[in-house]
């Protein structure tokens, strides 16, 4: 990837029976560290590079440029891009690569904008439901405050006509 101007870290899903999309182009969200990039994921078996037959997953990083040899890294995907496919040669698949990273950034941003449409939504859902709670609160509070004072007041009514039956007699 390096060579053609997409540097990958080469990635080895660490468990023989680890489920591993089909082959093809997607667009990813990589975590390093806690640190979250958009990139782009390949898996294949590099048709392009005929001296390479064995199935590779690799990813490059986008806005990245750190050595990470044994670290971990979480991929997420977000959407497949296209299928893998041979090409006449490495200019074709650099041409190629640079339209897969316009495409795969071009996804990313529609996710981060429908997350932060959807975080925003239960922001809104959250206050709303506040709002709801406290007005709940106020009117028993205040249906409370009108049953004490119609108590009090018919306490003080009874206590009136007590003390006037007594002063009666």
């Amino acid at each position: 990837g390096a060579k053609i101007g997409f540097p990958t870290a080469n990635l080895d899903p660490g468990h023989k029976h680890k489920l591993i999309p089909p082959t093809g182009i997607f667009a990813v969200k990589v975590t390093h560290q806690k640190q979250t990039y958009g990139g782009m994921l390949y898996i294949g078996d590099r048709p392009t590079l005929e001296e390479h037959s064995n199935i590779t997953i690799e990813v490059n990083i986008f806005d990245f440029d750190r050595q990470i040899y044994g670290d971990r890294l979480k991929l997420e995907i977000i959407e497949r891009v296209r299928d893998d496919m041979k090409f006449e040669s490495l200019e074709e698949l650099s041409a190629q690569l640079a339209k897969d990273k316009e495409d795969s950034l071009r996804i990313l941003e529609q996710e981060k904008k429908a997350e932060e449409e959807r975080l925003a939504a239960e922001k809104a859902a959250a206050e709303a439901e506040r709002k709801a709670a406290e007005k709940a609160a106020a009117e028993r509070a205040a249906a409370e405050q009108a049953a004490a004072e119609k108590a009090a007041a018919e306490q003080a009514a009874a206590e009136k006509a007590a003390a006037e039956a007594e002063a009666e007699k």
